[in-house]
């Protein structure tokens, strides 16, 4: 497996943490397997 550096934010809400992959060129391979992890 490869390392590669992702930019990404990190928010939260009550009792909610997510993280938003800004990628407004659609150039990111992030299958659902991927983002499962």
């Amino acid at each position: 497996m490869s390392t590669s550096q992702i930019t990404f934010l990190k928010g939260h809400g009550t009792e909610n943490d997510f993280v938003i992959v800004p990628d407004p060129d659609n150039a990111l391979a992030l299958p659902a397997s991927v983002v499962a992890r």
